[in-house]
């Protein structure tokens, strides 16, 4: 039988948000460095989550970053197979982060609070990827009512519009994902007015690239706090790692 969702009403949920201090501490990326973040969402007993957690071991210097999604948010009932992957993933170092989607701001804002409580209770996340960001301004206040209220449970927060953001939403989560497309960014694209800001608020996650190219990962890790690539294809560039994933993380660990 399913578990029914336990809903908490809006007021319990924004008070309890405004418990977040200054001196809240974030888990995120050390200064200067840029890690991987890795949108896995397969199967919780597939063997790519043991090449992760390999690559972890073998370049600790590394950060890692990887979202698990064990049913388009953290589902109904809790599963303990997932349990046991997070708990196995935070052990060796890597950060994890539940997929909660957000409908581009229109998504309900207690069942979007309610998920991070669920992912919190039953998985123990250190963060929250919240998908299906918008990229025009417009949304701030949606965005930082429930980035605060996921950080007042000490969880680290990663936007994701999938493209250049308004400036305005810098800040609001601790990291936005500029581009998630095929093919690689234009370096210049991670410039302009980003150059403002910390290297650690942007991520980049291309899809569909073929071959790793060295010279572009040493540039683009200037600008960026989070990078993945892979040579995964649409319709679902994301169920498997890229057949040069060790490369990848060797690179980054050359750059550290």
């Amino acid at each position: 039988m399913k578990k029914e969702l336990q809903i908490v009403p809006l007021t319990v949920l924004l008070m309890a948000a405004l418990f977040l201090t200054s001196t809240t501490k974030i888990i995120g990326l050390p200064e200067k460095i840029t890690g991987l973040i890795i949108p896995l969402y397969d199967d919780p007993n597939s063997s790519y989550w043991e090449v992760v957690m390999n690559a972890k071991s073998l370049h600790p210097r590394v950060p890692i970053a990887v979202t698990v999604n064990p049913d388009n948010g953290p589902g109904t009932t809790k599963d303990q197979n997932y349990t046991e992957l997070v708990k196995r993933l935070k052990t060796t170092g890597i950060l994890v982060l539940g997929y909660v989607p957000t409908n581009f701001g229109i998504q309900n804002t207690t069942r979007v609070m309610n998920e991070i409580l669920e992912y919190k209770k039953w998985y123990n996340v250190n963060g929250i990827l919240f998908d299906e960001m918008p990229t025009a301004s417009g949304k701030e206040y949606y965005y930082k009512t429930i980035g605060s209220f996921a950080k007042s449970q000490g969880l680290f927060t990663v936007g994701n519009p999938g493209a250049d953001v308004s400036e305005s939403y810098v800040g609001i989560l601790d990291n936005l994902i500029i581009y998630e497309d095929a093919g690689l960014p234009y370096l210049k694209s991670l410039q302009g007015w980003h150059l403002k800001y910390d290297k650690q608020h942007f991520a980049i996650t291309p899809y569909d690239v073929a071959l790793l190219n060295q010279s572009y990962i040493l540039n683009a890790s200037k600008y960026v706090g989070y990078i993945y690539i892979t040579d995964g294809k649409l319709p679902n560039p994301w169920n498997a790692l890229p057949s040069y994933f060790n490369k990848l993380i060797k690179m980054l660990d050359h750059l550290t």
